[in-house]
């Protein structure tokens, strides 16, 4: 640093300082870009980390409210459909923040119909017939179905 006054002298010194990291944030599951159905129960894992020279996290919470002090786990709101994003927020105990996020899809749940025709015994042998049709079109779902 220098200083100086009105009659140009001037004078230098120095002072060492430390930088404080921000805290970081990260979600191990599920993956970016999944799709889900609508309703389904879709588990999530995060962890939150303090920076260097940090004086530590004072908390790591989700956007669908789960509250921690350095992590766990919390879910995926599937109620609607659409592109979301689930995000979790680290903020270390001097105000310094950290986010990591995910995108993901909710789509409508799939719908299958199967209807059975007759089961009748001729010769001693059983003759079933199953009749299968989709309600709507076939959608894949990643994850599972609920």
């Amino acid at each position: 640093m220098t200083a100086a006054n009105h009659a140009g002298s001037n004078s230098q010194t120095s002072a060492p300082f430390t930088v404080i990291a921000p805290p970081s944030a990260s979600i191990s599951s599920p993956a970016t870009g999944g799709t889900y159905a609508q309703g389904q129960s879709v588990a999530t894992s995060f962890t939150c980390k303090e920076g260097s020279d940090s004086p530590g996290v004072a908390s790591c919470d989700d956007s669908n409210a789960t509250n921690t002090a350095a992590g766990g786990s919390g879910h995926l709101n599937t109620s609607g459909l659409g592109v979301h994003t689930y995000m979790v927020t680290a903020i270390s105990k001097d105000g310094q923040t950290g986010v990591a996020s995910i995108a993901y899809a909710v789509v409508a749940p799939m719908a299958v119909l199967i209807t059975t025709g007759q089961a009748a015994v001729t010769s001693g042998k059983t003759k079933i017939t199953l009749v299968a049709r989709a309600a709507a079109p076939a959608r894949r779902a990643t994850g599972g179905c609920p």
